[in-house]
């Protein structure tokens, strides 16, 4: 997901917002609204965002 809203996207802070808002709405097909909004909260989806994209950018860095 994230690389997809990396590429999607125009900016990283574009990107963060699609990744978590398609990220919560995984989340909310499978938790109750009350426990998705606590458990997106906890899951701390930014940061996982955040890892996934110095992931992809070092994977990058790499091929080249």
């Amino acid at each position: 997901m994230a690389a997809e809203a990396l590429g999607n996207a125009a900016s990283d802070s574009a990107a963060m917002g699609s990744f978590m808002s398609a990220t919560f709405a995984e989340i909310s097909q499978h938790l109750p609204a009350g426990e998705a909004d606590h458990y997106a909260f906890s899951a701390g989806l930014n940061l996982s965002f955040l890892g996934s994209r110095r992931y992809l950018r070092k994977r990058v860095t790499a091929a080249s």
